[in-house]
């Protein structure tokens, strides 16, 4: 995966972007209820969010009620767009990488295969 292993030190886009997401929806989050459920799938993360007490408790605040399904559903839908709008702003390369990457092909021999969450047409 590219995020924090070449690109992205520190993997702050993700929580960047989940902040952006709930900013958007008028219920703020912290930088640590945004990176607590890092590594599910985007989905499951929003919904392990929307679980948490104290968003519940904001969002109740803001709307009277708790977050719901149609609720992650609409925040599904915004992330893509909005980590699109974000990605330039955390795409520099980890330094070292291209160097540690250089060295494994070309003095070790070894091809290099690489994944990473985001969709293909983002490249």
């Amino acid at each position: 995966d590219w995020a924090g292993t070449v690109v992205d030190f520190g993997v702050h886009s993700p929580v960047v972007v989940f902040r952006d997401v709930f900013r958007r929806e008028g219920v703020p989050i912290t930088i640590d209820e945004a990176r607590a459920p890092m590594g599910a799938h985007k989905r499951v993360h929003l919904r392990k969010i929307v679980e948490m007490d104290s968003v519940q408790g904001r969002w109740r605040e803001k709307f009277g009620r708790n977050p719901d399904d149609d609720d992650v559903e609409r925040m599904f839908a915004n992330l893509v767009p909005t980590q699109l709008e974000r990605l330039i702003d955390y795409a520099q390369m980890i330094p070292g990488a291209v160097e540690a990457v250089r060295f494994l092909q070309q003095e070790l021999n070894l091809k290099i295969g690489s994944t990473t969450l985001l969709p293909w047409w983002t490249f």
